[in-house]
């Protein structure tokens, strides 16, 4: 069986694709997988690497090489595909649309649907009635539309089930640090965070922190990163990566240690008492787990905030795309309600959030009150745990069985 995905930023190539891969592998490895990347804000310029080398997915091809293929039949080396099947799990739907298109196959979608593009596509798979129901109010047939479970959840399964699952000691608080999987996000947040790590230390010295380092990133970018010399546009702190035997961490200007973590982002978030973040995907994976949050969007230089859709096109004109890209997000970010994806799914707040011009001490302080109110935390925990009740894992195991039909 062959079967062609589509996808683009690492919330989806690990979150989604990775998942559904793995257990298609299991009852059927002889299966052959195409990754057709697709343009996006949010991608790193790793995900051809992580699809080959960690996903284990034969043929990977470039965001050119698919808009090539895909708008000028521009066929990709080793791409010949006999008898395929099209899986959209991320990008533009058109995109999907129109490699169904090319291939004349079968094509089906994960979460989303277009009614302007539907009769390109068999069946939808959403991970939960509302998703189902929004759907339908886009005009997409409703007998096309299968509730499966949501593949997010089943990435947390895979991992947590794993033969190298951390178990973690710990003493006092446990704090992560999920600063971003992008170097734009990283090379600002995360010396911003360790500054707060700092002063959160200097308040309650038996706070353990973690670094869940995303597999997007590599060493060498996480040294540019906390570099002393480095210039950063929020208050921050420097340090140097440090690895002993098997575990690495990082101190910082202050001699607080930072003990890092790569691939077991759901472990860490299951065992912590908090995690620190940005807006994102890991604020879903925590909010499934149960896990209290503190997210931050520090507004200090809006115009280097990664950001989709038209913010994302301005920032690329020549000489005055940053200063209209700030010009709209200082417009838009007041009328921000919420940005973590439990509260939005609320909502309400659940989890705290903070959107506004930050400084170190003032996120310091709202993460020691989350850990010092352990009653908050477990309102928190409870408030996730009835958001949650009805997003169950399972969707990759649907998903499998359309190889067999």
């Amino acid at each position: 069986m062959e079967i062609v995905l589509t996808g683009n930023s690492p919330g989806e190539l690990w979150g989604w694709i990775n998942p559904l891969v793995q257990t298609i592998r299991k009852q059927k490895p002889e299966t052959i997988f195409s990754l057709f990347l697709l343009p996006c804000a949010y991608a790193t310029g790793k995900e051809e690497k992580i699809a080959r080398e960690q996903i284990g997915i034969q043929f990977v091809y470039s965001p050119k090489t698919s808009l090539q293929y895909l708008f000028l039949g521009r066929k990709p080396e080793n791409f010949s595909p006999k008898k395929p099947i099209v899986i959209h799990l991320g990008g533009d739907l058109f995109y999907a649309f129109l490699l169904a298109k090319r291939l004349k196959t079968k094509n089906y979608a994960y979460q989303w649907g277009e009614k302007r593009w539907d009769s390109a596509f068999q069946e939808y798979f959403v991970p939960h009635e509302k998703q189902k129901q929004l759907l339908i109010s886009r005009k997409i047939p409703e007998k096309k539309i299968h509730i499966t479970g949501d593949l997010v959840l089943d990435a947390v399964q895979l991992e947590l089930s794993g033969t190298e699952n951390l178990s973690l000691e710990k003493k006092g608080y446990l704090v992560s640090l999920f600063p971003g999987s992008r170097m734009a996000e990283l090379k600002h947040i995360l010396p911003f965070y360790l500054k707060v790590a700092e002063i959160t230390k200097q308040n309650l010295p038996d706070t353990t922190f973690y670094l869940s380092l995303s597999p997007f990133i590599e060493d060498e970018e996480i040294c540019f990163v906390i570099d002393k010399d480095r210039k950063h546009i929020l208050e921050s702190s420097s340090g140097i990566l440090v690895e002993n035997g098997k575990q690495k961490f990082i101190l910082t200007a202050r001699g607080a240690e930072i003990l890092v973590e790569q691939g077991h982002s759901y472990s860490l978030m299951k065992q912590s008492d908090c995690i620190l973040t940005i807006p994102g995907t890991k604020c879903a994976e925590a909010g499934f787990l149960g896990t209290p949050m503190l997210v931050t969007l520090p507004t200090n230089r809006p115009e280097e905030i990664p950001y989709p859709g038209i913010p994302y096109l301005i920032e690329k004109i020549p000489f005055v795309g940053k200063m209209l890209k700030r010009f709209i997000l200082l417009s838009y970010l007041p009328e921000l309600k919420f940005t973590a994806q439990p509260n939005l799914w609320a909502k309400e707040q659940i989890v705290p959030e903070l959107v506004e011009k930050l400084t170190p001490e003032k996120t310091a302080d709202a993460l020691i009150d989350l850990l010092q109110n352990q009653k908050k935390r477990e309102w928190i925990r409870e408030k996730l745990k009835v958001l949650y009740q009805d997003f169950k894992p399972g969707a990759a195991e649907i998903l499998a069985r359309i190889q067999h039909e």
